[in-house]
């Protein structure tokens, strides 16, 4: 094990032990905003739905499929292309972690909500970042709640880079998609 190895187990550590006060539920983003990036939504949805289906159906690293997917819905909007950041990467795979360790029952705390501590420690050094997830029993429904979750934060021009991260849990039958997107 090398230290960076020993940074990276620590970081997903925390993360994993953090602990919550209570569940919350969350109206849908979409829900609440309305606005010029709802007319682009459908048309999107289905070209990423189209492009995750002819994707391999489970792997445990990240889809380029998915990080295109991301970079075409941000396309439909006025603000520049989201540039790869191999940290948020790391970060969206932490986060996807904890969700797949609590689906498979192995979990002591709920899924990770707020990656900016992980970003942080592992070293990242911008100030906003969001987490986006998706789980369902393929590619295509994932997206979509992926898709329904990001509404609002991928036209939101502050954020510039972003990591996506892919897994199948095979306990629950379900694909797990995260993305981080981080900004200033």
């Amino acid at each position: 094990m090398t230290d960076g190895d020993g940074a990276a187990n620590r970081a997903e550590r925390r993360a994993i032990h953090v602990k919550w006060q209570s569940l919350r539920c969350r109206t849908p983003e979409i829900l609440r905003t309305a606005g010029a990036v709802a007319s682009i939504v459908p048309s999107v949805a289905l070209a990423l739905c189209t492009a995750l289906l002819q994707s391999a159906p489970a792997g445990a690293e990240p889809s380029p499929t998915l990080a295109d997917a991301v970079a075409q819905l941000r396309g439909g909007t006025s603000c520049p292309a989201l540039q790869y950041d191999p940290l948020a990467e790391h970060t969206a795979s932490i986060v996807n972690r904890s969700t797949d360790t609590y689906l498979s029952h192995q979990a002591e705390n709920v899924p990770v909500d707020d990656a900016l501590p992980i970003y942080r420690d592992l070293g990242g050094k911008r100030a906003k970042v969001k987490v986006l997830l998706g789980a369902a029993d393929s590619d295509g429904g994932a997206t979509k709640g992926l898709i329904l979750q990001g509404f609002s934060a991928l036209p939101d021009c502050s954020f510039t880079a972003f990591g996506a991260d892919r897994l199948w849990n095979a306990d629950a039958g379900k694909v797990l998609l995260a993305v981080v997107l981080v900004g200033s």
